[in-house]
């Protein structure tokens, strides 16, 4: 009778703090109810009004304090909205404005891309013709050795036959000896002529050997000054790119911050409530889950005591050999979602504390084209050292390396590899 009697105490204490909670709640019910209506009379009043009115009715005197700290709240955080969605659109504008700028640039570059080449292909003409001039003039120079030995024979003819005594009166002898004369000096000037027919010949392959180099120097001029023009065309473009991506970001950015409600802490002021829903629902919340806790710990000691857990049968050795599986199914698994995504199939060869990766594209020309990664020796790793390998060669020579070079960009430098992979096999 005495336990019956405490615990019919205990009871009671219960019940009365029990009702002791409801009347509590049902108080701060109330209070939201009153809260709620006197929100909606106010945001009805406001909705009605325009800015400066419903800044009046701030100052109304039948209007709660709370009420018209949070009026002033919405009303900063519905100005500070406007002015983000203000600042959204210029960004649009500006990003606009570099997108089309960007085009411009790149047909520009097209352009000179395309002049570029046909410049190439009127210097590889030129020196073609030119060789074909320096052979011509190779001939003509033999040639023209040749017949200066001949016409050093014909002199040396002719002064021999000078030199011959004369018989004494013999006239047939000497109608021959004339007529032989008369022969060598029509083979000597015939000679000349042609030497001289030969020289300005000459003259005229060097006249256009030197209007051909001439041509050439400023084809290479040319070229030079289409070269320096297209590397400050990408310099632009990819400071035009990166200003275009900087807008986006902050657009972007803007567009979070409006969709969060941000607002300014300088002006605005935030009102902190003495019984808050949020946390007494979470209260509840944790109360509940530390009462499961308790009821756990308690059936787990009781186990412990004599009870038979379920699934004490289990064998160690086959649930090791299941998790191996699994954990294996998950990796590739994980391998194959990489591959699918990226389009890199990546291989880790283990070597102690720096290991290698093996990157191959599904886009690559041949199975055995492939990149090598390792692990650098720093510390601090932002990166990866790229190893020599054939297609590492082949793309040094592209501009996807500079992304390297210039911008120190691993994920860059595979993305712009890939895409270009991929316009090579499908013939874009």
């Amino acid at each position: 009778q005495q336990a019956a009697a405490q615990r019919l105490s205990q009871l009671e204490e219960q019940l009365q703090e029990r009702d002791r909670a409801l009347a509590l709640a049902q108080a701060q019910v109330a209070t939201w109810n009153e809260f709620g209506a006197n929100m909606s009379q106010l945001l009805v009043s406001s909705s009605s009004q325009d800015g400066k009115q419903a800044m009046r009715s701030v100052h109304k005197p039948g209007i709660p304090p709370e009420i018209s700290v949070i009026q002033r709240y919405l009303q900063d955080a519905t100005k500070e909205a406007r002015d983000k969605q203000t600042q959204n659109q210029a960004l649009e504008t500006q990003l606009e404005a570099a997108d089309d700028k960007l085009q411009e640039l790149q047909r520009t570059i097209r352009e000179l891309e395309q002049s570029k080449v046909s410049l190439k292909k009127d210097l590889e003409n030129a020196k073609h013709q030119q060789s074909i001039a320096l052979d011509q003039v190779q001939v003509l120079e033999n040639q023209k050795s040749v017949w200066d030995r001949e016409m050093t024979t014909l002199r040396s003819i002719v002064k021999t036959f000078d030199e011959l005594p004369l018989p004494g009166k013999d006239n047939v002898n000497q109608q021959e000896m004339n007529a032989q004369m008369k022969m060598l000096k029509a083979s000597l000037d015939a000679t000349k002529e042609e030497l001289e027919v030969i020289k300005e010949a000459k003259n005229k392959i060097q006249a256009t050997l030197d209007t051909a180099l001439a041509e050439k120097a400023e084809l290479q001029s040319t070229h030079n000054t289409v070269l320096e023009k297209f590397g400050k065309l990408k310099e632009a473009v990819y400071a035009e790119r990166a200003k275009s991506e900087k807008a986006e970001a902050r657009a972007v950015h803007a567009e979070e911050l409006a969709g969060k409600g941000s607002f300014n802490p300088e002006t605005t002021r935030v009102m902190h409530m003495q019984a808050n829903p949020l946390t007494e629902a979470l209260k509840q919340e944790v109360n509940v889950l530390r009462r499961q806790v308790e009821a756990l710990t308690s059936s787990k000691n009781k186990a412990k005591k004599g009870a038979v857990t379920p699934g004490s049968d289990v064998d160690p050795n086959k649930l090791h050999q299941r998790l191996k599986e699994s954990f294996k199914e998950q990796i590739g698994r994980f391998r194959e979602g990489v591959y699918l995504l990226t389009g890199f199939k990546i291989d880790m060869i283990p070597e102690g504390e720096r290991p290698k990766f093996k990157v191959r594209s599904m886009f690559a020309e041949r199975e055995e084209d492939h990149l090598m990664f390792q692990w650098p020796k720093v510390s601090h790793v932002e990166s990866l050292d790229l190893l020599d390998t054939e297609l590492a060669k082949l793309l040094t020579t592209t501009p996807s390396y500079e992304y390297i070079t210039r911008f120190h960009s691993l994920p860059a430098f595979l993305s712009s590899t890939q895409l270009s992979l991929f316009e090579k096999q499908t013939m874009m």
